[in-house]
């Protein structure tokens, strides 16, 4: 029985919107789950706080308003996809700081998907509070979706990152829904030295007990960044959704992602399960 049976959708007026609603009901028909839709009239990458530096408030005032109409006409493509599959599903409208009102919502739901962010400039990469950053505070697994993705049925090719710790064992344990239903898993660790190959060998006993038996790849290549033989490695299995633990650093007293975490969310082409 699946352990996914609330799933919390990122609704905002994005490019990408319409694919996160997509890829949630999805899921939610998959696993018989419920789906929470928050919707926030404000676009995502738009920092909280900054509106009068950026935009007039009458311009911003009409674009809530226009965001408003096309969560409506959502909302109203939902519930016919809702009534073709009957699933449930609750609408809520949000306002202000995106990621604030996310990780509020994550304390109720079993997963969360939001999609890329496109920062403009390193400042906004490593500290506006993006949707994407979801991961480094949300009480519940976030699935990540690339931007202009066309993966929306993901979880058939599941390839999963090994680095021994207690991030990427809560996104293994996570994902167990999706790698029950899996047609095949690949994990794959880059490896320093003996006791990195002998603790892989630990997470392999862990899915075999869950029925699970995965492909398994180890690197010792230390001429490549992991992040790009990440990268490579799903790709070559044509992998259609990642699973990684999210790593973080401080600066500036924020918490913010780390390098190669930030690498494999701005470059994969595959929407990634991750867990802090």
């Amino acid at each position: 029985m699946s352990g996914i049976k609330s799933i919390l959708v990122h609704l905002a007026p994005d490019q990408d919107h319409m694919a996160r609603l997509r890829a949630g009901y999805n899921l939610c028909k998959r696993f018989n789950a419920h789906m929470s839709v928050l919707a926030i009239n404000t676009h995502p990458h738009l920092p909280s706080g900054s509106e009068g530096r950026v935009a007039s408030l009458s311009f911003l005032e009409q674009e809530r308003e226009v965001a408003a109409e096309k969560n409506k006409a959502m909302e109203s493509e939902l519930d016919q996809w809702r009534q073709e599959s009957e699933i449930t599903y609750d609408w809520r409208q949000a306002e202000g700081d995106h990621l604030e009102a996310l990780v509020e919502e994550s304390l109720y739901h079993d997963l969360a998907i939001v999609s890329q962010s496109e920062p403009s400039s390193l400042e906004d990469m490593l500290f506006v509070g993006l949707p994407d950053h979801l991961p480094l505070l949300a009480a519940c697994p976030v699935i990540v979706l690339p931007n202009r993705t066309a993966k929306l049925d993901m979880g058939k090719r599941i390839f999963i990152a090994w680095k021994p710790g207690q991030e990427a064992a809560r996104a293994v344990r996570a994902a167990l829904p999706f790698l029950d239903m899996a047609e095949h898993v690949k994990v794959f660790t880059v490896a320093k030295n003996n006791d990195d190959k002998a603790r892989l060998d630990n997470v392999l006993c862990y899915l075999k007990r869950h029925g699970i038996e995965p492909e398994v790849e180890y690197s010792t290549n230390r001429s490549l960044d992991a992040h790009d033989q990440i990268l490579d490695s799903a790709n070559a299995m044509n992998a259609d959704l990642l699973v990684m633990g999210g790593s973080s650093q401080r600066k500036m007293l924020r918490l913010v992602l780390g390098r190669d975490t930030r690498k494999i969310l701005s470059r994969t082409h595959a929407p990634v399960l991750m867990c802090h």
